[in-house]
């Protein structure tokens, strides 16, 4: 991670979820990811730090990720965006200006840029956040164990085919920020959650199906 580059991470609300800061000490610019619960802890930090939000960014569309988006967008000016495959689910909750995302899409951040993968498995549109040796796994991928599968009918296949072709292409120090604090640690690496889950390393469907409902 480049010295240009602030992250900070906050625990908020009744199911532990975390929101993020992250910001650029150059260029002061800032986006917020999750902005679910406690939002006014958040954006206080932001001026403590004299930061600019630009965006708001949503992993995916569950009102414990989202809460917080209309506050955040109308007391800072930020862009909220969210992909196209949960903004029907985050437009039952949050009616205000939005911008659709899509796989590979890049959002500038001082000399970084966050991108988006898209990673479906718990809802339709969730997605990872990359930036500099950093990923934001929101509820696909906790510290110490995967994510609960979505509602729909090819949910878990869906998030089998996440883990088969995504986490394979993150290098082994990438580190690992989670959308809930569940686990031993507040955060991971590639290396040590490919170590200690079997899931990601399921070589069919049917293994993956039989490991997670090992649990």
């Amino acid at each position: 991670m480049t010295d240009d580059l602030i992250i900070e991470q906050f625990r908020v609300g009744p199911f532990w979820n975390f929101s993020y800061i992250v910001g650029s000490h150059e260029t002061r610019e800032a986006v917020i990811i999750d902005p679910g619960a406690e939002i006014d802890t958040v954006l206080s930090r932001v001026e403590v730090l004299g930061l600019r939000v630009v965006a708001a960014v949503a992993t995916h569309f569950h009102t414990d990720h989202t809460a917080g988006l209309a506050t955040a967008v109308e007391r800072t000016g930020a862009t909220a965006l969210l992909h196209h495959a949960d903004v029907p689910g985050v437009r039952r909750h949050y009616h205000g200006p939005l911008r659709a995302t899509t796989d590979g899409d890049r959002l500038p951040v001082g000399r970084q840029q966050i991108t988006m993968w898209h990673a479906p498995g718990h809802t339709p549109g969730s997605q990872w956040l990359l930036v500099d040796g950093v990923v934001f796994t929101g509820d696909m991928l906790m510290v110490g164990a995967v994510g609960r599968t979505g509602f729909e009918d090819d949910a878990a296949e869906q998030m089998w085919r996440t883990f088969r072709e995504r986490f394979p292409l993150l290098a082994d120090e990438t580190r690992v920020y989670p959308g809930h604090d569940y686990g031993p640690t507040r955060s991971s690496t590639v290396r040590l959650e490919r170590q200690r889950l079997p899931c990601l390393r399921a070589r069919s469907l049917d293994e993956f199906l039989a490991c997670i409902e090992r649990g």
